[in-house]
């Protein structure tokens, strides 16, 4: 009995009714708004913070510091020359893109950074991967 006590003793607001049932339209069209108003810092427009432009670039920069794996050591050997800038990153991916490929194995060390870059890459190629014919 003193629970329901405690209970109602909680309840200030003993008159209002705590549950509205919604439909289903209604929960949908809730859950829709609020996934359209929530903005996403990886899919953002905005450009990187750094002077490079690139969001490729910014990752290795971070990643060349975290990881010293034989791997990735070598893997960034490879691709430190195209790794300069955005201009530089475009005009060399398919050298950047046949170097991921070369690098990737499911048993290496280097695996999750190569992905992470991997996702950097496409989003500074997400512009021109739209225009080629294979996405329209």
């Amino acid at each position: 009995m003193q629970g329901s006590q405690r209970a109602k003793a909680l309840d200030k607001n003993a008159s209002t009714k705590r549950f509205r049932f919604q439909t289903f339209s209604d929960r949908l069209q809730l859950a829709a708004t609020s996934l359209a108003s929530r903005k996403s810092d990886r899919f953002s427009e905005e450009a990187p913070h750094d002077e490079s432009g690139s969001w490729f670039v910014q990752r290795l920069v971070q990643l060349r510091d975290l990881n010293q794996t034989i791997p990735f050591v070598k893997f960034d050997g490879d691709v430190a020359p195209f790794a300069h800038s955005l201009a530089l990153t475009l005009f060399h991916k398919n050298e950047i893109l046949q170097a991921i490929h070369k690098h990737l194995d499911k048993d290496s060390l280097a695996l999750p950074a190569l992905l992470e870059l991997t996702v950097e890459l496409s989003k500074d190629l997400r512009h021109e991967m739209y225009e080629s014919p294979e996405f329209k």
